[in-house]
Parts: C-alpha cells; structure tokens; sequence
C-alpha cells in the first residue's frame, strides 16, 4: 500500500511538472506573438505630442485629408484599414487611435467630445485646416462630435454602421490574446463564419453563401483578413474598448441635427452589433443626410456583394465636398 502510494505521488509530481513546463511554454508563446504585433504596430505608426498627451497616428496616400474614427476594438491600423480604399482614390487617409488603444493613453479624453478635441488638436499638430471625416460603429460618435464642434474643418461626415443614439450594452468580456491567437490561427472559412455570427442576421443559408462570396474573391479575403489582423492583440485595446461601452448610452441622436457639413449615413440593414432602425432614425432626423441602406450587408459593410457599390458611393461623396482649401498634398 505504502509503495503504491509513493508511486501515485510520483506521478501525481510528473504530471504536475509537465502541465507546469506546458503553461510555461504557452505563455511565452503568447509573450511572444504578442510581441511582435505590438513591435510591427510600433513601427508603422507615430506619435504626436500635445499639450494633454501623446497620440498615435499614421499618415497615408497624398490628396485632400480625410481623418477616420475607428470604430470600438481598433486602433490607428483598423482606421487606417477602413479608409484603405480611399488612397486609391486620390485621398490622404489620417487614422488615430483614440484614446484607451494601443499609444494613445485613455487619459487623453474618455467621452466623445474629448476625443474629438484629441482630433482637432492632432490636426493642429500636423498643419491640416480641414477634412473630410469617416466613422465606423462607436467611431462615429465621436466623429460626429468633431463635425459639430469644429464646422470650419469639416467639409463632410460620413457614418459607417454608426452608432447615433444610445444602447443598452450588455456585460461584454474582451476576449484575451490567447483566444484571439488562436482565432487567427483557424481556417479563413472557420473565422469568416464566426465573424458572420458576430456581425450579422442571417439563416444558416446566407451565412454559408456570404462566406463563399468572400472565399471566391481573393480582394475580400485579403481584405477580411487584414480587418481581423487590425483588432489583435486585444489587450492593448482593451481600456479603449471598456470606455466606449461606458459611453454608449449617453450619445446623443439630436446631436446630428446640429451638424453643418453634408453627411453620408451607410448602414447594412443586417447589422447584428448595431440596430438599423440607428441609420434610419439618424436619416430621418437630419435635412441634409444621404441615406445609403445596404439590404445584404451585416456590420462590416466591405465584405460582401455591397463592398465595392459602398466604397464607390463613399468616394464620389467625398469628391464632391471637397473644400478648395484642403491641401492637395503634403
């Protein structure tokens, strides 16, 4: 019995070991990829020192400036990713990370109006007298805010999948580097229909036609992977992504109506993380809106058959409201 016991324990400490020395490894591994995307982030962006703070930023394509809010869960690499397009078309895109992601510290501003004030000061910064404007989700109450607050610089606003009005938010737990990496490492099918899931109403039916539409199209594969890439890791992210659920349920919808600049408002009407009948309240409300509803899209309106029509749309929007004060290039 005594030597059963020994042999239990030794074991028992064997096994013990081995579960220690794998946690081990799997931390440092996480360490490790963790590392090389902040590194690879670092490299990419720049800081801009103001009075209140520091703020990160990335400067790209030559042309009229048109500066991105990033919706919750992104950076300066998902604004800069959202308005990708547009240097294509002749535009600078200027992408930040608002305040509570990745080098722009959460001190710098929590509300919408703060970060918009962060933007103004970053223009100043950088010599930019005016721009166009695109916001995405939570993004695009701030830069609704900047449009209200600052009508000299804003030549349009254009609401992507906008948050406008308050939402109840339920309790929502970032997920951790560790789930994220292993997201990334999934097939592209596997990730595309759980990002379907997240995103958008559908049947079964339309998930598994949206999914093959992407898989079929290698730019919207590039593209669906490079949005995935743009939110990773998390952790860097994740005082960023708490305030703007904080805030959500003050925003306000009547703040549009005091907008002076012509607006753009695009909405997927399969939206899952933010409620068309947003969209269609904002439209109604405001005199001067363009209303561009997308009856097959979910949240992330560039996957799928309405991405290219959208962009199109976005970019002859902003062609014709562009100030002839805006710097042709820098």
């Amino acid at each position: 019995m005594a030597q059963k016991t020994r042999i239990l324990l030794k074991l028992a400490f064997i096994f013990g070991a081995f579960l220690l020395m794998a946690f081990g490894v799997l931390l440092a591994s996480i360490q490790s990829w963790r590392a090389e995307k902040m590194s690879a982030l670092s490299e990419r962006s720049q800081l801009a020192s103001l009075p209140s703070g520091r703020v990160e930023y990335i400067r790209r394509g030559d042309g009229p400036t048109v500066l991105v809010f990033h919706d919750t869960g992104g950076g300066y690499d998902a604004g800069s990713h959202l308005g990708g397009f547009l240097e294509m078309e002749g535009f600078e895109v200027l992408a930040f990370s608002r305040p509570g992601y990745l080098r722009t510290p959460l001190s710098m501003g929590d509300t919408p109006r703060k970060q918009a004030e962060v933007a103004a000061g970053l223009l100043e910064k950088l010599s930019i007298p005016v721009v166009a404007v695109i916001g995405e989700g939570f993004g695009a109450a701030v830069a609704s805010e900047f449009a209200h607050l600052f009508p000299n610089r804003t030549t349009a606003l254009v609401l992507v999948s906008a948050v406008t009005a308050p939402m109840d938010v339920p309790p929502f737990v970032p997920p951790t580097d560790f789930a994220t990496m292993r997201f990334f490492r999934h097939s592209l099918a596997d990730s595309l229909g759980l990002a379907f899931d997240f995103t958008t109403i559908g049947t079964p039916e339309e998930k598994t036609t949206w999914v093959g539409s992407i898989l079929d199209d290698p730019s919207q594969s590039e593209y669906f992977e490079s949005w995935i890439d743009a939110l990773i890791p998390t952790s860097p992210r994740a005082k960023g992504l708490h305030n703007d659920l904080l805030q959500v349920p003050a925003i306000s919808l009547h703040l549009l109506k005091e907008v002076q600049a012509p607006i753009l408002i695009v909405h997927g009407q399969k939206d899952k993380l933010v409620p068309f009948v947003q969209a269609e309240a904002a439209a109604s409300l405001v005199d001067n809106a363009l209303f561009l509803p997308l009856p097959d899209a979910g949240h992330i309106i560039f996957l799928g058959n309405a991405a290219r029509g959208a962009q199109a749309r976005i970019t002859e929007f902003l062609q014709n409201h562009i100030s002839p004060n805006s710097p042709t290039s820098r």
